[in-house]
């Protein structure tokens, strides 16, 4: 997995254009939007983009269900 400074820094790119997404945009989404203003300005845009990272880089999304259970043995002589 990352490290937390990576995942950080992948947060952190913004595109050198960025400019405030506003509700009529196709690019807004409410989800992103955390006061629910009507526009995503670059500290929400950084936040969605660091819980993507996040996201990106857990395991147990990789595995399947979360309900299952998985064990493992190690053996060492």
């Amino acid at each position: 997995a990352p490290s937390a400074s990576d995942l950080l820094e992948a947060g952190s790119e913004l595109p050198g254009d960025f400019e405030p997404i506003p509700v009529e945009s196709q690019r807004y989404s409410s989800v992103i939007d955390l006061n629910q203003d009507g526009l995503i300005s670059a500290s929400e845009f950084t936040t969605a983009r660091f819980a993507a990272a996040l996201d990106a880089s857990d395991p147990s999304l990789y595995f399947g269900e979360p309900l299952q259970v998985r064990l493992g043995l190690e053996f060492t002589f």
